[in-house]
């Protein structure tokens, strides 16, 4: 297990290994409990793995026990971390919005109407 805190130029610590999956599921919890701010507007969270979708779902199951995230979702790590991590690893990224964070754009999703089309742009000279 790693340890990634802010701000990202802090060092990034090693913790010992887990001895099963419900032990790091356990720590990995406590982590995302003890880094709520005192003022939240929203969480933010995805779990994610490598080959083990329903340890995923077990971890943002009980984020949402806890709390109704703004947003979430499952997803897989990238082959890069795979062959770094191995298959069967599971983990949980998140972000606290407090009120000093400015408002983020909220993205359309399914089934809700598509924008207007018309003329595309960029910002490139043309």
């Amino acid at each position: 297990i790693y340890q990634i805190t802010e701000p990202i130029l802090a060092p990034i610590r090693r913790l010992l290994p887990s001895r099963n999956t419900e032990s790091a599921h356990r720590r990995i919890l406590d982590q995302w409990r003890e880094s709520r701010p005192p003022e939240v507007r929203a969480l933010h969270v995805a779990a994610v793995h490598a080959g083990a979708p329903t340890d995923a779902e077990t971890l943002l199951a009980a984020v949402k026990a806890e709390t109704e995230p703004a947003t979430a979702f499952i997803g897989g790590f990238g082959g890069a971390l795979v062959a770094t991590a191995g298959v069967g690893v599971s983990g949980l990224a998140w972000w606290w919005e407090t009120p000093e964070d400015p408002p983020q754009v909220s993205l359309p999703g399914p089934g809700a109407p598509a924008p207007p089309r018309g003329r595309a742009r960029s910002g490139r000279q043309r």
